[in-house]
């Protein structure tokens, strides 16, 4: 009997150890799945009081963000910059299949309020958690028009949002619609040609004038009507170390020289304007810095 009980003790053992084996083996799996459901969803730039950043956790359950922190890098930065520190994430939840509010104001529901949040374009954040590793990256060019978010989508890529202020703490909008490009202009009728001059009309025709243009020296002026350049996007009261700027976009499938052109503000101070603006891509953009008036 003592031999047995002493095999019976030793099969229990065997039993606990493997049970605490598989226990630790799916909590350590579940603990790498919610790191992977946590994202960036949603950032808003401008106007400057109403930034924000909206964490997203897909998971069924908590997650804890003490340690966690965001990092920042600038178009021209070399390396990352600490953006929002663990000390703010310090026993900070994120609930299952909820949302996690960062503001530079005081906003509705905000987790984290930040008077600093610094947020420009050409930006790229990533969020980092309690070991450092990269949980989610996000990087952007021009910002949308003010007032209006940068919204995550279903399947990974990035819109702009359909109503100004975004959609703190709610599920994205459908997306930004751009409104259809305006209608081509009427064409004119056609000029019936002239009748052939008459005999006498061919006898008294007179030598060109000298304030005629010569052959080879006709001077080709370009024409646009009005809505070819627009105004996309302007910046008009800058908040400290940053600038005034206008952004024009090019509607027409051209090339526009913006040589004597000039942007004129309400006091009447006059910019004037030289470069090109693209007929496709990017070069359909052209951005005027620090403008002449108030």
């Amino acid at each position: 009997m003592k031999k047995q009980g002493g095999l019976l003790f030793q099969a229990g053992k065997v039993i606990l150890i493997l049970l605490l084996a598989v226990a630790g083996f799916f909590y350590f799996g579940e603990s790498c799945w919610a790191v992977d459901h946590i994202v960036i969803s949603e950032v808003q730039i401008y106007p400057t009081e109403n930034r924000f950043i909206e964490l997203y956790n897909s998971n069924n359950f908590p997650v804890d963000l003490t340690n966690w922190y965001l990092q920042r890098k600038t178009q021209s930065g070399a390396s990352f910059g600490s953006l929002i520190s663990k000390t703010y994430f310090e026993g900070k939840i994120i609930g299952a299949d909820s949302y996690f509010l960062i503001s530079r104001a005081s906003m509705e529901n905000a987790d984290i309020v930040l008077s600093g949040l610094t947020l420009t374009e050409s930006n790229t954040i990533q969020l980092k958690d309690s070991n450092g590793e990269i949980i989610d990256k996000v990087e952007w060019g021009l910002a949308p028009e003010d007032g209006k978010s940068l919204e995550r989508k279903d399947d990974g890529s990035w819109q702009t949002s359909q109503n100004v202020g975004g959609t703190p703490r709610a599920a994205n909008s459908s997306g930004f619609v751009a409104p259809p490009p305006p209608p081509p202009p009427a064409e004119e009728p056609e000029t019936p040609p002239s009748p052939p001059p008459s005999q006498e009309e061919e006898e008294e025709e007179q030598e060109p004038s000298s304030a005629e243009a010569t052959e080879g020296e006709e001077e080709i002026t370009e024409t646009y009507k009005l809505g070819d350049v627009v105004i996309n996007e302007l910046v008009s009261d800058p908040t400290d170390e940053e600038v005034e700027w206008i952004e024009l976009y090019n509607i027409t499938s051209e090339e526009i020289d913006l040589a004597g052109w000039t942007i004129e503000e309400g006091s009447g101070a006059k910019t004037n304007l030289s470069g090109i603006l693209g007929r496709s891509g990017k070069e359909k953009f052209f951005i005027i810095e620090k403008l002449k008036g108030n």
